[in-house]
C-alpha cells in the first residue's frame, strides 16, 4: 500500500477488476499505480489485506466528505457565494457509495472476533435480597458466639451444625487466608459466609468471611466436631461451592454430604483460601 496514485478517480478500471470483490477492486484502484499488477495481485489478498484496504478507503472518504463539508458551511455565510458545484455534489455522492460498500463488507464469520466472555458471577446473584457489603471496615466486628441457652434456627437441624451432632472439639484449630489476612479460631462450631446468620444453637459461632471479589454466599459453610472429636466440613447449597485440598486430591463438599477434615489441608471457600492446621 506505499504507492498512491496523485487522482485515482482519473485511473480507468480494468476489466479484471470486475471479477474481483469490491475490496479488491478498492485496492486495484486507490492504492496501486499498475492497476494490472494490482488486479493479480488482488487474487492473493487475505481477509486481513482487505480490511486494511476498506480502512483506507473509509478514512481517505470521510476526510475529503468532512472537507467538503466545512467548506460548504464556510461559503453558505456569503450570499454573494454560489452553492457548492455538481462536482462537488457527484464527489460527494461518490465518497457515499464507497462507504455505504464498505457497510455492506461482510467478514468470514470464521475470522469473527469471539465474544467477550460472560462476568464471572457472584453471590449476589445467588441472593438478590443481599445488602451490599462488599467492604468490610478495618477492625470490625467479624464473630458472634452464640448465647449459651441459644437454640438456633430450624435451618441447621440435620446439618453439623444441628445441637444432636455438634460437640466440643478435643483440640482448637486455625484458618488462615494469606490474601486477606483473615485467621478464625476453630474452636467450636463455626457457621461461615459473607454475612452468615446468628440464630445459631450454643455452642457455635458465626464468622463474616472478608469478600473482596464476593464470590461467598451469605450461609456459606460450616464446621463442626463430632463426639469422637473428629472435624466435618458442610456446603450449604454455596453458588461457588467449597472444597479441601491435600496434597494434590481436591475434594469437593457438597450441601447434605459433609466431608471428614484432617489437618494440615487447605480450604476452599467461594474463591478464598485457607490454610487450616491445629492452633
Amino acid at each position: 500500500y506505499a504507492i498512491e496514485p496523485a487522482d485515482p478517480t482519473t485511473l480507468p478500471l480494468p476489466d479484471k477488476a470486475q471479477d474481483t470483490s469490491i475490496a479488491k477492486q478498492v485496492a486495484s484502484i486507490i492504492v496501486y499505480e499498475d492497476q494490472e499488477e494490482a488486479v493479480a495481485m488482488a487474487t492473493e489478498f487475505d481477509k486481513i489485506h482487505d480490511e486494511l484496504a476498506l480502512d483506507a478507503v473509509a478514512s481517505r472518504a470521510a476526510i475529503a466528505k468532512r472537507h467538503r463539508e466545512d467548506g460548504a458551511a464556510a461559503s453558505s455565510q456569503a450570499a454573494s457565494e454560489p452553492a457548492a458545484s455538481a462536482d462537488d455534489d457527484g464527489a460527494d455522492e461518490a465518497a457515499g457509495q464507497i462507504l455505504g460498500a464498505i457497510d455492506d463488507f461482510q467478514t468470514d464469520p470464521s475470522q469473527a472476533r469471539p465474544a467477550a466472555p460472560e462476568p464471572l458471577q457472584t453471590a449476589d446473584a445467588h441472593a438478590a435480597e443481599l445488602d451490599d457489603d462488599s467492604f468490610i471496615p478495618q477492625g470490625a466486628d467479624l464473630e458472634y458466639t452464640a448465647a449459651a441457652d441459644a437454640q438456633g434456627s430450624e435451618e441447621w437441624d440435620g446439618t453439623v451444625l444441628s445441637t444432636a451432632f455438634m460437640k466440643q472439639p478435643h483440640a482448637n484449630y486455625r484458618m488462615t487466608n494469606e490474601i486477606t489476612g483473615q485467621t478464625i479460631l476453630v474452636d467450636m462450631g463455626v457457621l461461615m459466609g459473607r454475612r452468615p446468620s446468628q440464630d445459631i444453637p450454643a455452642g457455635a459461632k458465626s464468622v463474616r468471611l472478608i469478600d473482596p471479589t464476593r464470590t461467598v454466599s451469605r450461609n456459606h459453610a460450616a464446621i463442626s466436631f463430632d463426639e469422637d472429636g473428629s472435624m466435618w466440613l458442610e456446603d450449604f447449597g454455596s453458588l461457588n461451592g467449597t472444597a479441601i485440598y491435600a496434597g494434590d486430591t481436591e475434594t469437593p463438599v457438597l450441601k447434605g454430604a459433609p466431608v471428614q477434615l484432617h489437618a494440615p489441608a487447605r480450604i476452599r471457600i467461594g474463591d478464598q483460601i485457607f490454610d487450616f492446621e491445629q492452633a
